[in-house]
């Protein structure tokens, strides 16, 4: 990985970075000629998941009367590749597949006094399948993971003694979708938007130590809102 930062007049600043890394598949190419064999080990297994991603953005610091902190805009890019594709296991030959995200991530956060400080966030992202090894690949275009397509949160830190500190938060999350065929047919299976709200109090020790207690509630939803429809040729 590698990361740059440039200082700019006017208390801005300028930042990119890219990385690069891989994802070892522990699981054997097991669905061999649509079932007819299965392939254990000391057959080779599944090659490694790669992945590239960089970012750029701005970060503009703050000043509002007493209060201090920072606003950053960025846009990132993360590619994976070498993703094994199940739905096209049938003729026995393993292909792999290449997906795309990119997004725009808003940032923002104040400090008014020493105790308190405030932030809040937003991001957009998009996501595809963009390459296959598999020639007649149907895939192409469609979403292939299920991020959300945008989140937005807002929340507090409070110092309310000395090594004593409250945070809350509250995210949206606006939902996902993921596409793909399987068997010629195609699935789609869609997460619908929620809201939850984090909160913790934690206590510093020592320098080396701190304890914390975390509560997460998403508003008594036991249910998220996940649907899957399978849409055949004839509609």
């Amino acid at each position: 990985s590698a990361q740059v930062d440039f200082r700019l007049p006017g208390n801005g600043a300028l930042h990119a970075s890219h990385s690069t890394g891989y994802r070892l598949n522990k699981a054997f190419y097991l669905f061999w000629g649509n079932g007819a064999n299965i392939k254990r080990a000391p057959f080779l297994g599944l090659d490694p998941t790669e992945s590239r991603n960089w970012d750029i953005g701005y970060t503009q610091r703050l000043k509002i009367g007493q209060s201090t902190g920072s606003a950053r805009v960025t846009y990132f890019e993360s590619t994976e590749s070498r993703l094994f594709n199940f739905a096209n296991s049938g003729s026995g030959i393993p292909f792999y597949d290449e997906g795309v995200a990119r997004g725009v991530e808003l940032w923002a956060d104040l400090q008014p006094t020493s105790q308190l400080r405030l932030f809040a966030g937003y991001a957009a992202i998009s996501n595809s399948r963009e390459k296959s090894t598999n020639p007649d690949a149907t895939n192409l275009g469609l979403r292939f993971s299920p991020l959300p397509a945008e989140t937005a949160s807002a929340g507090f830190g409070w110092t309310i003694r000395k090594n004593w500190e409250v945070t809350a938060a509250g995210l949206h999350d606006a939902g996902s979708i993921r596409e793909f065929y399987d068997q010629g047919v195609k699935e789609t299976e869609q997460f619908n938007s929620f809201f939850k709200v984090d909160s913790s109090i934690a206590w510093r020790a020592t320098q080396s130590l701190t304890a914390f207690l975390r509560v997460e509630n998403v508003l008594n939803e036991r249910d998220l809102g996940y649907t899957a429809t399978r849409e055949h040729s004839d509609g």
